[in-house]
């Protein structure tokens, strides 16, 4: 899947359906409320589209140009919790078991 936007071209880019999508080379313009807590569920919720997203697709590359494209940009509520519903899926899924702890005397 070719996810680079090409200017010239009139044809919508890849992820043009994700909400979170500005037009054109905006990756990220998410919509904010201004509220933290809500803002924080609207990233959750970006971050739950994302994942259907890349599962429909194979393309678990998005995560990256996505991450590029935040901290390129504004940080508040939303890229909390973006980032927070990606780390606790991260954690809950994971199937790495924890290292063990040495005890130190």
């Amino acid at each position: 899947m070719n996810l680079i936007v090409n200017k010239s071209s009139e044809t919508e880019a890849p992820y043009a359906e994700l909400s979170f999508y500005g037009g054109g080379d905006s990756l990220w313009a998410p919509d904010r409320t201004g509220n933290y807590a809500d803002d924080c569920d609207r990233g959750r919720a970006y971050a739950r589209e994302l994942i259907t997203y890349m599962r429909l697709r194979d393309a678990p590359m998005m995560l990256g140009y996505v991450s590029r494209a935040i901290g390129a940009g504004e940080w508040s509520g939303v890229e909390v919790g973006f980032f927070q519903e990606l780390a606790e899926r991260a954690v809950a899924n994971s199937a790495v078991s924890p290292p063990r702890l040495a005890v130190v005397a």
